[in-house]
């Protein structure tokens, strides 16, 4: 209901809301503007080993992952996520040299954006490299290595991604922590 959603809380469970979502939708189906909505396959899951399997299925057919709720869990706005909720998404992780940095834009202008590492495409012959560019370094990170460079450029970083796109690149990187553990990247 409309008072729910703007309260951003709904005592209506996940099973009896998507109930109502498939009996309007098979009201639906014959409209022309019914291609740009879609009620998502459901499924129940009765342990870790199931969801798993579910999750190898989807993502091998080009999903990013599954979303897991509880049918008697209610519904909170904005990305709260509970005991209700959980996501399980592909994740990549790779050590990558730092080869540069780029300048931020918006509040990040005058620091450094982000940083440029030495990453070869999946799927891409050997020898052919590709820059990297990701974020999600701190505030002070950003401030320090934009203002001291030599900290930064040459390390190894872990960087961790969604994905990759269909040209072999890394989908939405981000800079996880610099590897001081190790001395060699992965390419």
């Amino acid at each position: 209901p409309y008072e729910d959603f703007i309260n951003r809380e709904c005592q209506i469970s996940y099973e009896d809301r998507l109930a109502v979502l498939r009996d309007h939708f098979n009201d639906e189906l014959d409209q022309p503007y019914s291609s740009y909505f879609t009620v998502p396959n459901t499924f129940w899951i009765k342990d870790e080993a199931e969801a798993q399997a579910y999750f190898n299925f989807y993502t091998f057919n080009g999903d990013e992952g599954i979303i897991g709720r509880n049918p008697d869990g209610f519904w909170y706005g904005g990305h709260k996520r509970n005991a209700d909720l959980w996501k399980k998404k592909i994740e990549l992780s790779y050590d990558l040299e730092v080869l540069g940095m780029y300048e931020g834009e918006g509040k990040y202008k005058g620091l450094m954006g982000g940083l440029i590492c030495r990453f070869r495409a999946f799927g891409k012959p050997d020898g052919e490299f590709l820059h990297v560019r990701c974020s999600g370094m701190t505030d002070k990170q950003r401030h320090d290595w934009w203002e001291n460079p030599e900290l930064i450029v040459g390390e190894i970083v872990k960087v961790d991604a969604m994905t990759f796109t269909k040209d072999g690149y890394l989908r939405e990187p981000r800079f996880k922590e610099v590897r001081e553990d190790i001395n060699q990247p992965e390419f």
